[in-house]
């Protein structure tokens, strides 16, 4: 991507940082649940994993909002850079529209103080409308939800599960066992979902999310050269 556009790069590199924390965090949980032994007394197993679930959770809606932030931040960044260019100097209040349908997106291009496209020509308004979720990336529907809510600093409601899941047993040379029996074990691991939003995954719905952004940026960046 072109020194032009390095901020909204650096953003979106921030934006990744914070999903490769969620995605250690995860991993973490899932290892410390692996950790809590069978042996040990059933209400001492439930408040550990417990007390990790709110952990992860209270971190989860961190990680989730500094992304949402980041990822803003590089959107806002384009327009606020084609406006500088198109005009010779710095503009206020300009920004990246996500609107629902075309009669909404029409309706904000009014040139007034509000239209935060005012600064740039049809070509480049054209190119905006282009990404808008009605025509290319459905998903920025979502992320305009989940950065209203963040903006107007509500916290995000990710749901943070624990799943056991049985794997085959792995039997041990010195180990009898019974004719026509299967042993199995169990491991625990852990989910965490957008519940508000139809119980979708959080790190990769953001992980796709984020190749969205990226691809945006990539086509603003070769309109520029």
């Amino acid at each position: 991507m072109g020194d032009i556009l390095y901020q909204s790069e650096l953003r979106i590199l921030w934006a990744q940082k914070k999903l490769d924390e969620l995605d250690t965090l995860v991993d973490r949980a899932s290892q410390t649940a692996l950790q809590v032994s069978s042996s040990q007394a059933e209400t001492e197993r439930m408040l550990v994993l417990f007390g990790f679930l709110d952990e992860v959770q209270d971190e989860t809606r961190r990680l989730v909002s500094e992304f949402l932030f980041h990822i803003r931040a590089a959107l806002d960044y384009l327009i606020f850079v084609l406006a500088r260019i198109n005009t010779g100097t710095e503009q206020d209040d300009t920004q990246f529209p996500i609107n629902s349908s075309k009669q909404v997106f029409e309706g904000n291009r009014n040139g007034g103080k509000r239209d935060g496209l005012r600064y740039l020509t049809c070509e480049q308004v054209a190119l905006v409308e282009s990404v808008q979720p009605y025509n290319r990336f459905p998903l920025l529907k979502l992320f305009h939800k989940l950065s209203n809510i963040d903006k107007h600093r509500q916290l995000l409601k990710p749901s943070v599960s624990r799943i056991t899941r049985q794997v085959p047993h792995t039997q041990t040379d010195t180990e009898i066992v019974p004719p026509n029996q299967v042993r199995v074990d169990f491991e625990h691991t852990f989910s965490i979902l957008l519940v508000d939003w139809e119980g979708l995954p959080v790190i990769e719905t953001l992980q796709e999310l984020h190749s969205n952004i990226a691809e945006i940026l990539d086509l603003f960046d070769a309109s520029l050269r």
